[in-house]
């Protein structure tokens, strides 16, 4: 019972206070806003990268073998969005490419293909260059074939004009994050990170506020204070952490997946996870501001590598290293798979994660406690 009242007078205490509804709900609801809005031009693929066709003039001696398979060749190649169309001779076509009316010019010989182009870098002469390569080993492969099958020469050039050089595939093209989504989901877990800068203090504001003695004498035993206040710290979290998953899901429409169960319960094991950290960082230091200067430089350095201002994607390396390290990565990458491949496999191991450092937070938090006269 005692328990219940101190965990009561907890969550009524931290309900009272604007600053919890600031900084644990319209702070991240903010920043979903902020960065969505922002940064939607990174989550949009069409936005990143937009293919645009490619014209290229081609000369050669026209009754040759190699230009009459060019030609073959040229007419498959439209479906890749590269336009190969013959010119009327070298100096009108590279005169042309010179004006910018086309991007390139290639002259076909016996010797083989020569490509011009105004520039060497660009990604739309490295898709020429790379069709160009495929069809002079193509036809260099016909050519051998050729010297022993003279009738194969055809078809084998034929076959190679209805290739499709580039063939564009999109892995789950329906199923990946838009910004405002990303967000929601990143803001979240790393705003209930942040539970452990109250936790760290859910002891030390009774001494500031000269009411540890007032408890100490009361008819409470020390481990009912310890739970009650875990407890409603616990509740609190809860509730704010409650509201920015169903603000962003009705207003934002986020998605969070069709595991709704399964999200509150890793969001639960993340909120004891947070309170058992800052807690034992708390109980380790002596005062409240070496506790919140230790937790902000680690949060702002776990959020960082978890993810949570911009999305890393396939890391190398050192970086991925220190993305492994942040649980955040875990409670991200656990999320996104549910929701977005309805893939639970990572939802374990996330909250293995979670509870293993919050026992080992805990048990330093209550090996200090038990051996302190006060609170």
């Amino acid at each position: 019972m005692n328990m219940l009242r101190i965990a009561r007078k907890e969550t009524k205490q931290h309900l009272r206070d604007v600053r919890t509804f600031v900084f644990m709900v319209a702070f991240p609801i903010l920043l979903m806003l902020v960065l969505g809005t922002a940064l939607s031009n990174a989550f949009n693929p069409d936005a990143q990268f937009t293919r645009e066709d490619i014209h290229v003039l081609y000369t050669g001696p026209v009754k040759s073998e190699i230009m009459k398979s060019f030609g073959e060749f040229a007419k498959g190649t439209a479906n890749s969005g590269i336009h190969l169309k013959q010119g009327v001779d070298k100096r009108e076509s590279l005169k042309q490419l010179k004006q910018d009316h086309v991007d390139g010019y290639v002259e076909v010989s016996d010797q083989g293909l020569h490509l011009y182009v105004k520039e060497r870098s660009g990604v739309g002469n490295s898709m020429l260059q790379g069709i160009l390569s495929a069809f002079a080993d193509r036809y260099h492969t016909a050519l051998t074939i050729a010297k022993t099958v003279p009738d194969r020469m055809k078809e084998i050039m034929a076959a190679s004009s209805k290739h499709d050089y580039i063939a564009d595939r999109a892995i789950l093209p329906e199923r990946q994050p838009d910004s405002i989504s990303y967000y929601a989901i990143v803001m979240t877990t790393m705003i209930t990170m942040y539970a452990a800068m109250a936790a760290s203090s859910l002891f030390m504001e009774e001494r500031i506020l000269h009411t540890a003695s007032r408890l100490l004498i009361a008819p409470v035993h020390k481990y009912e204070i310890f739970i009650g206040k875990i407890a409603g710290s616990l509740v609190i979290n809860g509730i704010c952490i409650a509201a920015v998953v169903l603000f962003s899901s009705v207003v934002f429409d986020a998605n969070w997946g069709q595991h709704p169960g399964w999200l509150a319960l890793l969001l639960l094991t993340e909120i004891i996870f947070a309170i058992s950290f800052g807690l034992g960082i708390g109980f380790i230091t002596k005062t409240p501001a070496t506790a919140g200067a230790i937790l902000m430089i680690v949060l702002q350095v776990m959020s960082f590598f978890g993810g949570a201002y911009f999305k890393i994607e396939n890391p190398e390396g050192i970086m991925k290293i220190l993305t492994q390290l942040s649980p955040l990565t875990w409670e991200n990458n656990a999320i996104l798979k549910m929701a977005y491949a309805d893939d639970l496999s990572a939802l374990l191991p996330a909250m293995y994660m979670n509870i293993g450092f919050a026992i080992v937070f805990m048990a330093l938090s209550i090996t200090i406690f038990r051996k302190r006269e006060g609170l």
